[in-house]
C-alpha cells in the first residue's frame, strides 16, 4: 500500500476536522497485493478483485486499523483482530495456481513471538495454508538453533509470484551474524503443497557503530571461521576466515534443514555455515524501515 499518511498525527488531524476515515484501495503488484503494513497508522484498507472464498465470486478484503486494534474481513465478516497495544499484523493476498490465499504476518510483542504464514478462508475462518515460521526444518523460527529473539523479530513475506513460484524475503535475527536479510528465497507449489527450494537469495545487512555512526560494509570475523565449496557441502573450500579479518555475505540459502551464506573475503568466496555462536565482533542491527 502507498504511503499516503506519514503518520498517526495526520490521520487524527483529518478524523477531526472531516469526520471522514481514511479509505485507501489497495492495488496488485506482482501478484501480490498489499492491504495494510507498517506505514499505516489509522484508516482502512481494501481489495475487492479476487475470490478469496472459492464461490466464484470477487469478495472485499480488507483492514481496518484504528488507534486500538487491527481487523481484517472478508464482505465485511470479521476473522481476525488484533489489540494493538501487545501486537500487530499486515496482511497481502496473494494468488497462486488459482487460488487466492491470505497472508499474514504478526507481531506478539508479550511474548515475542512471530507467525507468518498463508490462509485459504473457509466457512468464514481462517485455514492455513502454509507456515511460513516453519520452512526452514519444520521448527518455529525462535526455535531455530541458529535464530536469537533476543534483539528483534524474525520474518517471512512474499514479494512476488511467478506460475507456481513464490519469492519470499526474510528477515532474520542470526545468532551467528546477528540480523541480516534474504531477498528472493523461492517457495513452489508442488502437488499441492508449498516447498520451499535451496536456491539462493540475496543478502542485505547494515553494520552500525552506535557510538559513532559509523557504518561499515563488512563483518569482522571474531574468531576462526571454516569455510565450504557450495552451500550444504561437507567439502572445504580450500580457506579459512581467520579471526580479525574482514568478510562480506553476499547470497544466503536453506539447504538440508540449515542456513548458508555465501562469504567473500580476500579475493576468495565460499559458504559458512551459521550455528549457535556468535562468529564476528559487530554483529548486524535492525533499522526499522530501512
Amino acid at each position: 500500500m502507498k504511503k499516503i499518511l506519514s503518520g498517526l498525527f495526520l490521520s487524527l488531524a483529518l478524523l477531526l476536522l472531516t469526520g471522514i476515515v481514511p479509505v485507501f484501495a489497495a492495488s496488485n503488484a506482482g501478484g501480490v497485493v498489499t492491504l495494510c503494513d507498517e506505514s499505516v497508522d489509522f484508516g482502512s484498507d481494501a481489495y475487492s478483485q479476487l475470490d478469496v472464498t472459492g464461490d466464484g465470486a470477487k469478495d472485499v478484503v480488507a483492514m481496518d486499523v484504528t488507534d486500538t486494534a487491527i481487523t481484517l474481513k472478508v464482505n465485511d465478516q470479521v476473522l481476525k483482530t488484533w489489540n494493538r497495544s501487545n501486537a500487530t499484523a499486515s496482511a497481502k493476498i496473494v494468488k497462486v495456481a488459482g487460488k487466492s490465499y491470505i497472508e499474514l504476518n504478526e507481531e506478539d510483542y508479550t511474548n515475542n513471538i512471530s507467525k507468518c504464514g498463508l490462509y485459504l478462508v473457509s466457512g468464514g475462518k481462517l485455514k492455513k495454508a502454509v507456515d511460513y515460521s516453519k520452512l526452514l526444518n519444520k521448527k518455529l523460527l525462535e526455535k531455530n538453533k541458529f535464530i536469537t529473539t533476543a534483539d528483534g523479530y524474525d520474518m517471512i513475506t512474499v514479494s512476488n509470484v511467478k506460475g507456481k513460484k513464490l519469492y519470499l524475503n526474510a528477515s532474520l535475527y542470526t545468532k551467528s551474524l546477528g540480523y541480516f536479510k534474504i531477498n528472493n528465497l523461492q517457495m513452489k507449489y508442488i502437488g499441492g503443497k508449498f516447498k520451499l527450494t535451496e536456491k539462493a537469495g540475496k543478502t542485505s545487512f547494515l553494520l552500525l557503530d552506535m557510538k559513532t555512526g559509523t557504518k561499515y560494509q563488512e563483518f569482522t570475523a571474531k574468531k576462526s571461521v571454516t569455510v565450504y565449496k557450495k552451500a550444504g557441502s561437507s567439502k572445504k573450500a580450500g580457506f579459512k576466515i581467520a579471526a580479525n579479518k574482514k568478510f562480506t555475505i553476499k547470497k544466503a540459502a536453506v539447504v538440508k534443514k540449515n542456513i548458508y551464506v555465501q562469504v567473500k573475503s580476500g579475493g576468495k568466496t565460499g559458504w559458512m555455515k551459521l550455528g549457535k555462536s556468535n562468529l564476528v565482533k559487530m554483529r548486524g542491527m535492525l533499522v526499522y524501515g530501512a
